[in-house]
């Protein structure tokens, strides 16, 4: 996730300004982010209605998701994060950065897609949370996720 940075109301104020005069919806979508990266109101409604009325968004509209600061995110990532779309769970899973999204790879550790599950693990081992060892040693006994839940395990210092 993207941290904005310093927020000045110029940079919001730009963004406003540029999306009264664009008709292309990720366009629009792009300058909601911007608006409610900085706190303005009308920056959540702009995305909500871009990405709030499907049950699965639009892959290019997802990947915008990690121009907002984590927290932020963090709503929509958690919705889309019971889709049955692997697609959609690989993405989220690439946008934790930190153990502010720990909870979705706890939950993606679960999952019973396999490849999601890997993913998870690889994503633990890449945060270095020792958070979730618990979970891994009890999903280490699954073929499918052995190899990577003893990687992980082996990094921690487990046995």
């Amino acid at each position: 996730m993207c941290n904005a940075g310093v927020k000045s109301s110029g940079t919001a104020k730009l963004a406003l300004e540029h999306m009264n005069n664009i008709s292309d919806g990720l366009e629009k979508f792009a300058c909601g982010l911007v608006l409610y990266q900085y706190n303005y109101p009308e920056g959540k409604s702009i995305i909500d209605k871009y990405i709030s009325v499907n049950e699965t968004p639009a892959p290019d509209y997802l990947d915008k998701l990690k121009f907002l600061d984590f927290n932020k995110a963090h709503v929509y990532l958690n919705q889309f994060s019971d889709t049955s779309n692997i697609e959609i769970k690989k993405k989220i899973i690439e946008m934790i950065e930190d153990n502010r999204g720990i909870e979705l790879i706890k939950k993606f550790l679960k999952d019973p897609s396999y490849i999601v599950a890997n993913l998870a693990i690889e994503k633990v081992i890449e945060l270095g949370s020792r958070t979730v060892l618990e979970l891994i040693k009890e999903i280490s006994s699954n073929p499918k996720l052995e190899k990577n839940a003893k990687l992980a395990l082996a990094v921690f210092g487990e046995k």
